[in-house]
């Protein structure tokens, strides 16, 4: 007996489209391409039959759990957790992404190659193995709180749940 747990990027945003790197304090929606992807993977998880969906608070994580939670037969709650916002990515956020390649190319090559390598992963950013042990500890949390073959879906950021998984 177990819980199932599904971890969901949202969809393409408004600053993914613009290859503009974003952070916890970058909150921009999804694009019209961002959209179309939520939709598709809410055709994908309908029969998944969720109990409960745990969201980012940003807007891009909200709406895409939003897109799903329609297309489930059920309408499972959906609940928004602070813990689950993307990282800080201190003075990267906001950033283009040529321009990050440029400032630090070094340390951009290792948080695309492994990024359990870099903490804190640019400067001003957060330490990676404290954000870790904490969404560790969130998850076992969240995952007590439901009863045995629960499937629960998690929408969050890139980089939280690359944390998450490491």
């Amino acid at each position: 007996m177990a819980i199932e747990v599904d971890l969901v990027r949202h969809g393409e945003s408004i600053f993914n489209a613009l290859n503009i790197y974003q952070g916890a304090s970058q909150d921009s929606s999804l694009s019209e391409t961002g959209i179309k992807q939520a939709e598709n993977l809410a055709r994908k998880l309908v029969s998944r039959n969720y109990a409960g969906i745990y969201s980012s608070p940003l807007k891009r994580a909200c709406l895409t759990a939003k897109i799903i939670k329609q297309r489930q037969k059920n309408q499972p709650a959906i609940y928004t957790e602070g813990w689950l916002k993307e990282l800080d990515h201190g003075d990267i956020g906001a950033m283009k992404v040529s321009e990050i390649k440029k400032k630090y190319p070094k340390e951009w090559e290792t948080w695309l190659k492994s990024p359990a390598k870099t903490s804190p992963h640019f400067p001003g950013g957060q330490i990676l193995t404290q954000e870790s042990e904490m969404a560790c500890k969130r998850l076992n949390f969240l995952v007590s709180l439901w009863e045995d073959e629960s499937k629960i879906l998690i929408v969050s950021h890139g980089a939280k749940i690359k944390i998450i998984v490491m």
